[in-house]
């Protein structure tokens, strides 16, 4: 299993606070039986030798619990336009948030040089920006620029409000989802990550389980496109169950 958005490298963003922080998130994520783990960090103007430097601890860590971690940066619309940039891995794939500015045709103009250079988007956690409009922006983003879509697994079980929440499920059922990730900031965020995964293994066929935490991630990180499956609809007695699991 691989999770393709995670803060785990310690001592450089807000994300695991020391050593031990990061010692625990790995042990959860080898528990869970987590293999690969991209360390998207969040970009800023003044990173490169330290980011380098804190990756490279974390690594070293993650290799005692047999977890291989990639490098990657999560990108703010603004930091996304400098010349320089560390996609996921090896890959032709960025990590973006795009935060409250609007999904649009200026939008896409402003990103034109980046794609212009051969790289792809993948948006993080939509479903936490536009609340109920998210399925209808999904779409409009994707036509502009051809991105996949990274749902955060918290947003599933109401971590960040009910709207969220709707507008999570919303994407998955509608077969815009491409990788659930864990966004993971600290332990919690990696348990949940793997409890969600749990929830939807008895929710889905193991197909889509495979494809939204192993195929997809695996194939963006080869520089492929995607793999779009329709999830079926759930059943009555399983919507009950997810009701009650996510309220």
């Amino acid at each position: 299993m691989i999770d393709i958005h995670s803060h785990l490298v310690f001592g450089f963003d807000d994300g695991a606070s020391d050593r031990d922080c990061c010692c625990r998130m790995l042990e959860l994520y080898a528990a869970g039986g987590v293999t690969e783990v991209v360390c998207t960090s969040h970009s800023s103007k003044d990173i490169d030798g330290k980011y380098d430097e804190c990756f490279a601890r974390s690594a070293g860590l993650a290799a005692d619990f047999g977890i291989k971690l990639i490098p990657a940066l999560e990108y703010s619309l603004p930091d996304i336009l400098r010349s320089q940039h560390r996609p996921l891995g090896n890959s032709t794939y960025l990590l973006l948030d795009t935060g409250m500015f609007p999904v649009d045709s200026a939008m896409l103009t402003r990103l034109m040089p980046v794609n212009a250079t051969g790289y792809k988007i993948l948006w993080a956690h939509p479903e936490r920006l536009y609340g109920e409009n998210t399925l209808k922006t999904v779409e409009k983003f994707t036509v502009l620029i051809g991105s996949a879509c990274q749902l955060n697994a918290g947003s599933l079980t109401g971590a960040y409000g009910a709207d969220a929440r709707t507008a999570a499920w919303e994407l998955l059922e509608n077969n815009r989802c491409a990788v659930i990730a864990s966004d993971a900031h600290d332990p919690d965020g990696v348990a949940n990550f793997i409890a969600v995964r749990k929830l939807l293994a008895s929710l889905y066929p193991d197909e889509f389980i495979r494809l939204w935490f192993e195929i997809n991630p695996a194939r963006l990180l080869n520089s492929q496109i995607p793999e779009r499956r329709q999830p079926p609809r759930l059943s009555l007695g399983k919507r009950i169950k997810r009701y009650f699991t996510c309220r």
